[in-house]
């Protein structure tokens, strides 16, 4: 899912440039149940949310797997506004 968005985006041309490396790994991989990695919400409704124990474990076993001296960026749906010092930040101190 996300390979095509990266290999099509201002990301692709950073790591072609050296200046960002990323990782990607399938949490499905990491699941108890390789098939679920999402559930019904809490108290019904529409949709599906994401189990958090696929999350959980797949993030536990890449700090077990490699260097655990990495920073950790988790996408959530609060808000966060990037503006240039978080960026200035990174570079300064790298994730």
């Amino acid at each position: 899912m996300f390979e095509n968005v990266l290999g099509h985006s201002i990301l692709k041309i950073a790591r072609e440039k050296a200046l960002v490396q990323y990782n990607l790994f399938n949490i499905r991989e990491y699941a108890e149940n390789k098939r679920c990695v999402d559930d019904r919400p809490y108290g019904g409704g529409p949709g599906m949310v994401m189990k958090p124990e696929p999350i959980f474990n797949t993030v536990e076993a890449i700090e077990r797997e490699t260097d655990a001296r990495y920073k950790k960026i988790l996408l959530t749906q609060g808000v966060i506004v990037f503006l240039n010092p978080l960026p200035e930040t990174w570079q300064k101190n790298p994730i």
